[in-house]
């Protein structure tokens, strides 16, 4: 409202023509619309007020040394300070070096320990591959051989009983029977040709596998060493 504008201009006016009217402590800043032309004084104070400031203000040499007063500082002795440090540091290099030790004795005993139950599979493994190797040699044995030597027999028994026949019918009942043990003997033969390259085949993996075992914890166990 310009009404409003121009009476604060003559109220700014008039104090900047009366200052003492101010109250002591104020400070009353000019607004900018109410700058005269050339004049550019921003704020107002009561004329008393601002010598009372001045007389009362001390006027301070920065350079004196009487001026500031002293900080009171902690006396120190800087040769006890430092020895303290090293020793600290001492006593933690010390514990660092004791904390590695006790690692390396925990380290190199579980070491010892998987060395040994790996001694022990390996003799456990040999056990089973010995017990497994007899129980083939006698499953063989038993089962081929001794089959194969009872067909033999029987097949003697029946030629031998065939050769003493007198009918035509016996002849032939009695070659039959020759036949199948023929067959039955070609067959335990074929059948063990077989078992036997089975077994062979296991015992070159078994021990290709316990060979690639062994050969990775020792490169194991070598590099823990080191």
């Amino acid at each position: 409202c310009p009404s409003l504008l121009d009476f604060r201009r003559q109220i700014v006016s008039e104090l900047r023509r009366r200052p003492d009217c101010l109250p002591p402590q104020v400070q009353f800043f000019i607004p900018v619309d109410c700058y005269p032309k050339g004049n550019y004084t921003r704020k107002l104070i009561n004329p008393t007020t601002e010598h009372r400031q001045r007389k009362f203000t001390p006027q301070l040499n920065i350079n004196s040394t009487n001026v500031w007063p002293e900080l009171a500082c902690r006396q120190s002795n800087t040769e006890q300070i430092f020895n303290s440090t090293v020793k600290e540091l001492a006593e933690l290099k010390q514990k660092y070096i004791e904390d590695q030790q006790n690692i390396e004795q925990h380290f190199h005993g579980q070491l010892k320990s998987i060395q040994h139950g790996w001694t022990v599979i390996q003799n456990q493994v040999l056990t089973q591959n010995e017990m497994i190797t007899t129980a083939c040699n006698i499953v063989e044995d038993v089962l081929f051989d001794s089959c194969q030597t009872i067909n033999n027999m029987v097949g003697n028994i029946v030629n031998e009983i065939r050769s003493k026949s007198t009918t035509e019918e016996e002849q032939k009942t009695f070659l039959t029977i020759e036949e199948h043990l023929k067959l039955m003997t070609a067959k335990l033969i074929d059948k063990k040709q077989v078992y036997n390259q089975f077994q062979e085949q296991l015992k070159v993996l078994t021990y290709q596998q316990r060979n690639a075992a062994t050969s990775i914890m020792n490169s194991l166990f070598s590099k823990t060493n080191v």
